[in-house]
């Protein structure tokens, strides 16, 4: 995309025949209106085939937590050695249950260790469930019996302290309970849909590149070093008389008035300086938007969880699905139809995220290319180009070393990564007491955690004091701040009439002649702060 909004030397003179400037060295939505429709269009296809990508890929594949349905029977203890075979018309076989617990199928568990167990909204390694106690005034064996494990069924039989009541007469106590190991279901699945939609996106997204270079053969100022490359053997008349024109001055309108001789004064601008104000402003809104948001959601999920310490959040784990942390979109969360709604709730921080770093990218883009920039007036160095000739080079891709490039493309798959652990498509299945699933009830809905998100704003924090403390540092005074300007970049760009070739050679930046600054082959000196310089190049025995 980057490559796609680059403008070719004929689009940038002829926007520079009507004063106005393009982005060079940076993905630049600007130049859009400036540049070949085709270009355009294949940017424009490119940027929206990742949309899907970002909003389903990372629920191509997801977990289901299996929940059971299983019986609660309270009982006095009587009940483990007596006759009685039904208790009206609950949905309980007594006697099952009885020898079950005859045959140690079932586990004893104290007060305690029982409520912990049930007390969830899904039980997933758990089922059916003999309360003993005791009740004053009552003659029965069984108290109660109920099934429980539906989506949304009551568990208010629960108890809340030691002094249990549940299916008691009031005044009664529970002693201790049995309770039934299930083996838990859960599965790793993935949705076929999905998986077309991705292959698809991908699909189009090889085609549109193979097309471009197939059909796009016209070089474009890619790098700042094609710009400089191309000023250099085709001088830009439109900016003559310029030489110590930066960026703020042409946004300051210089351009469009009458050119004289400016005075040299060597300034240390700070990184940011080379950064738009607007990139500053989405960049940083977004960084501070998101990690509200995320504080926010990490705020309500240790509520949800009722965590107290940092324990019990790292107890959490990263994407594991926990039936204390998952989050409904609806009225009940049910049903097929919600899928679609709780992938895009899933991968919509994605989305943001691949926004986000495409500003970040940028923004580092523009300051390390503003450094590039700079570094000509202190040394000689080659151009690094996109297609090097001579003594031009090609070290890296785009504008960014790998020193940079490759920590910013790490970050960003961590934070993608922690992201997706962070909320997650989850779908919990029901089975009944027989072990059988049932489809009709299945349960498609959102799950969190808190340990990850934890880590998001950690990472995320990181990133932005990095950022900001790489925005102040500072450029070495010497050559006017182009950043990224084709105007302030060409007005650099006028050799002596003599130098032929100079873009294949190394170069350097400073004095070529009396009054005049440009980038040079041959002997430079470095102008002079409060001198005066028309930038009308002459030759060196004139």
């Amino acid at each position: 995309m980057q490559a796609l909004s680059a403008p070719t030397r004929a689009e940038v003179d002829r926007e520079h025949s009507k004063k106005v400037w393009l982005d060079i060295g940076v993905m630049s939505v600007r130049n859009l209106w400036r540049i070949a429709r085709f270009r355009v269009i294949m940017w424009c296809c490119l940027g929206l085939s990742s949309v899907p990508l970002h909003l389903m890929y990372n629920s191509a594949v997801f977990s289901t937590l299996a929940a059971n349905e299983y019986a609660v029977l309270v009982a006095a203890p009587e009940f483990l050695t007596g006759n009685q075979s039904s208790f009206g018309t609950y949905e309980i076989d007594i006697v099952e249950i009885r020898d079950d617990i005859t045959a140690g199928r079932f586990e004893r568990l104290d007060k305690e260790a029982c409520i912990r167990e049930y007390n969830k909204e899904f039980v997933t390694s758990r089922g059916d469930l003999v309360i003993i106690g005791t009740a004053h005034n009552s003659s029965t064996t069984v108290y109660t019996a109920n099934t429980y494990g539906q989506p949304g069924a009551d568990i208010n039989w629960l108890c809340t302290g030691l002094d249990c009541r549940v299916g008691l007469h009031q005044g009664g106590h529970i002693d201790y309970c049995f309770s039934k190991h299930v083996k838990e279901r859960c599965r790793l699945q993935f949705s076929f849909y999905i998986m077309i939609i991705v292959i698809f996106c991908n699909l189009a997204k090889s085609f549109i590149m193979g097309l471009t270079v197939w059909k796009h053969r016209t070089p474009t100022l890619v790098t700042l070093g094609d710009a400089v490359s191309s000023f250099l053997e085709y001088p830009d008349k439109s900016t003559e008389d310029m030489c110590l024109v930066a960026k703020t001055d042409i946004l300051k309108g210089v351009w469009k008035q009458n050119r004289s001789p400016r005075v040299y004064r060597p300034v240390r601008n700070f990184w940011f300086r080379a950064v738009s104000w607007q990139r500053l402003l989405i960049c940083n809104f977004l960084y501070i938007f998101i990690l509200s948001i995320a504080g926010i959601l990490l705020h309500i999920g240790v509520g949800g969880i009722e965590a107290t310490s940092f324990r019990d959040i790292y107890k959490g784990g990263l994407g594991a699905v926990s039936t204390n942390s998952l989050v409904y979109i609806g009225t009940n969360g049910r049903g097929p139809r919600l899928i679609l709604m709780n992938v895009l709730l899933a991968n919509l921080p994605q989305g943001i995220l691949s926004f986000l770093y495409l500003t970040y990218n940028g923004l580092y883009t523009c300051m390390l290319n503003a450094d590039e920039w700079s570094q000509f007036a202190h040394q000689r160095k080659t151009l690094r180009v996109t297609t090097p000739l001579g003594w031009q080079r090609s070290t890296y891709y785009l504008q960014l070393p790998y020193t940079y490039s490759l920590p910013l493309l790490a970050l960003s798959g961590v934070l993608h990564w922690l992201t997706s652990q962070s909320i997650f498509l989850a779908r919990v299945t029901f089975y009944g007491r027989n072990g059988i699933e049932d489809p009709d009830i299945t349960l498609s809905t959102c799950g969190y955690s808190c340990f990850a998100i934890t880590l998001v704003i950690m990472v995320g924090s990181v990133a932005v004091l990095i950022g900001a403390g790489m925005g102040f540092r500072r450029y070495p005074a010497g050559i006017p701040t182009a950043a990224g300007c084709s105007a302030a970049i060409s007005a650099a760009c006028h050799p002596l009439p003599n130098e032929h070739d100079a873009a294949y050679l190394p170069l350097k930046w400073g004095v070529v002649s009396e009054g005049h600054c440009s980038f040079s082959v041959g002997p430079v000196e470095n102008p002079v702060a409060g001198k005066w310089y028309s930038g009308r190049a002459r030759k060196k025995d004139d």
